[in-house]
């Protein structure tokens, strides 16, 4: 049984996916919260993934893909609700990182797909690793900021197409009868997000992140140097480095960050947080010490090899495994090397910090 608050929040979030996604999501990111709600009650999740159409996360990457005017509100406007949370990169990784995890899997015979829906999610990821290495793709520098011009090349149009196709065959839906059903999204007020305060949870934050990460964040409002990017990573680099807000909100989930964080999703904005700075510090448009490069470029490589280890736990996606994970001996070797990166980058010494805090 749900509490009230539980209760609200759950018809809140559900009214609000039904306004945005086809029928096939709004059920499974129902069933989700409620796995994750289980979860965080008994410690066990009673999911299983044997099929295709048990992994929305890749189910929901294909229709986001498929659907410009999403990617115009969201990657492009930055519309709430989705105010930080989608760009062209995210969605690419999350296709590309699951869309292969379940085909390998298909052929090893823990996933069952029909040979049509393998033929053509086969072909829409060929699709889309051709063109995220295309030299005539435009470049992406990360954080959805040329994503305008990136979803306006002909190729994408294509993309876009074949995703629709590809998200219809796996998840029954009829697009067409969808979107004549929806009324159109009312046109948002224009914010300013830079002057935005902080959310409504801002004052638990504030218990949870090392000092000297929130002095950073608040400063970034005065200090244009201080970039979102650099920002960002520093909040990642902390979360990877701390096994207390690990079990507590990628296991637990726990409010405040209830249904935010996981582990892959961490690690997925880490890897182009640090690519983004790396290529800024090479262009002289964002300066870090030799020593700081060396050392992200060491995390981020330690990083992708635990992603495709195979003796990893199996990922269903949602942080539902993530207790598993994060036991793994490898993490605890990235644990304790992202803890000395962030003291590196943010001049701060956590043990010190956390007796301050």
């Amino acid at each position: 049984m749900m509490t009230p608050e539980e209760s609200a929040k759950e018809q809140r979030e559900f009214a609000e996916d039904k306004a945005l996604y086809p029928p096939f999501i709004v059920e499974e990111l129902k069933f989700a919260r409620e796995q994750i709600r289980l979860k965080a009650k008994t410690g066990k999740s009673h999911q299983k993934f044997s099929k295709i159409t048990d992994f929305t996360p890749l189910i929901l990457s294909i229709w986001v893909i498929s659907n410009n005017e999403f990617q115009e509100r969201f990657w492009v406007r930055q519309e709430p609700p989705i105010l930080n949370g989608d760009n062209y990169m995210e969605t690419l990784e999350t296709f590309l990182g699951d869309a292969r995890a379940v085909l390998e899997a298909n052929q090893a015979g823990r996933v069952s797909m029909t040979p049509k829906q393998r033929e053509m999610l086969q072909k829409l990821y060929d699709m889309v690793d051709g063109f995220d290495g295309d030299p005539e793709t435009p470049d992406d520098p990360g954080h959805g900021a040329n994503d305008a011009e990136i979803i306006q090349h002909p190729k994408w149009h294509k993309i876009q197409k074949y995703a629709r196709l590809v998200y219809e065959e796996i998840s029954g839906d009829d697009l067409d009868a969808w979107e004549r059903s929806r009324p159109k999204p009312a046109k948002p007020a224009k914010i300013n997000y830079k002057e935005m305060k902080p959310g409504e949870y801002w004052s638990e934050i504030k218990k949870i992140y090392p000092q000297s990460f929130i002095k950073i964040f608040e400063r970034q409002a005065e200090d244009q140097s201080i970039k979102d990017f650099y920002v960002c990573l520093l909040s990642e680099l902390w979360e990877m480095s701390s096994q207390d807000f690990q079990e507590r909100f990628w296991d637990r989930k726990e409010y405040p960050i209830y249904d935010n964080r996981n582990c892959m999703k961490t690690l997925g904005e880490f890897l182009n947080d640090t690519l983004t700075l790396l290529i800024a510090n090479r262009n002289n448009t964002f300066s870090i010490s030799p020593k700081q490069e060396q050392m992200l470029q060491k995390l981020s490589s330690m990083v992708k090899a635990f992603k495709e280890d195979p003796t990893l736990p199996d990922d269903p996606g949602y942080g539902l495994n993530d207790g598993a994970i994060i036991q793994h001996p490898e993490w605890h070797k990235i644990r304790e090397y992202a803890r000395l990166v962030y003291e590196e980058l943010s001049g701060d010494r956590l043990d010190q910090s956390k007796s301050n805090g």
